[in-house]
This record gives C-alpha cells, sequence and structure tokens, in this order.
C-alpha cells in the first residue's frame, strides 16, 4: 500500500499511525493511546518493545549488532580508507571465521559449498516446507563500507538467534 502513494501521503500516513496507534493489555482490558504526547524515536522503540513483548515477539539487540559492526571493522587490511576484505585475503579469512562463530551461536549447522560460501541451516519444525533464507557476502570492494553485504550476513544470523531462543 506504501508504495502506491505520493510522499507526502506516505509521510502523513506513518505520522498518524505513529501518534494514533492504539493498543490493548488483555489483563486490564485498557486501552492507551500514543496521541497524548508527541513519541520520539526513542519513546517510539520502547513502545515497539513494550508490545512485542506483550505479545510474545523477541526483539532484536541492536546494541549486539552495533559491537558485531564495530568487530568486523576491525577485520580489514591498512591499506587505504574504508573497508578492505577482498574476497579470500587474510581479512576474509578472519572475518569468515567470526561470522561462522556467530552462526554457530545462534544454533545453526554450517557447511561450506564448493565455490567456498558458508552456509548455515536450522531444521524447521517441518522440514519438507520451504526454507527462509537470509545473507549476503562478507567480504568487500576496495575501500567498501562499513555495511557493504556484511548487514545481509548479521541480520540473517539475529533472526536466527530469536528463532533459536
Amino acid at each position: 500500500m506504501l508504495n502506491t502513494m505520493s510522499h507526502t501521503a506516505r509521510r502523513s500516513f506513518l505520522q498518524n499511525l505513529r501518534h494514533n496507534t492504539k493498543y490493548s493489555n488483555t489483563k486490564e482490558q485498557q486501552h492507551k493511546s500514543v496521541t497524548t504526547q508527541k513519541c520520539n524515536n526513542t519513546e517510539m522503540q520502547q513502545y515497539r518493545s513494550t508490545i512485542a513483548q506483550k505479545e510474545g515477539f523477541p526483539m532484536i539487540s541492536s546494541q549486539r549488532l552495533k559491537e558485531q559492526l564495530a568487530h568486523l571493522q576491525t577485520l580489514t587490511t591498512p591499506e587505504g580508507k574504508g573497508i578492505n576484505r577482498l574476497a579470500f585475503s587474510d581479512a576474509d579469512w578472519q572475518g569468515r571465521a567470526y561470522l561462522m562463530s556467530l552462526m554457530r551461536e545462534a544454533g545453526l549447522f554450517l557447511r561450506t559449498d564448493a565455490f567456498g560460501n558458508v552456509i548455515g541451516h536450522r531444521a524447521g519444525k517441518n522440514e519438507a516446507l520451504p526454507a527462509i533464507m537470509c545473507g549476503s557476502h562478507g567480504d568487500s570492494v576496495p575501500e567498501g563500507g562499513n555495511y557493504d553485504g556484511i548487514v545481509g550476513i548479521l541480520a540473517g544470523i539475529e533472526v536466527a538467534r530469536r528463532f533459536y531462543q
């Protein structure tokens, strides 16, 4: 629906959604509205976290993701600026080992294909159903950005971690 709206309509819709969202506490059957005060980003994040916890949805750890990105940023060759974790370089192998350790911590079973791709797998309740797949590349282009490729892997690991917990 949002893709078919103009920029102004989309912005208005999201602002109204943010300020007019109501939720109910089923134990007390109370309705509270966030329209009584304007929400900043921190308040909105706390609100979403509260709703997710009430509904039984675990939240991702943004702090853990920041720490993982910071650690991966240290695994780069010092040449030039930006991230230099070129495919099959020492920095790439170090980054790969770190990512594999995160994948194991998240409860994934690992295998490496013939091309060197690391694939993490967590068995579902019904293996006959289609798999959910997420990922990207762990190496970088020369002088790449800190998020180049790696965010897709870390996001997949974080989701797997939440399923595991």
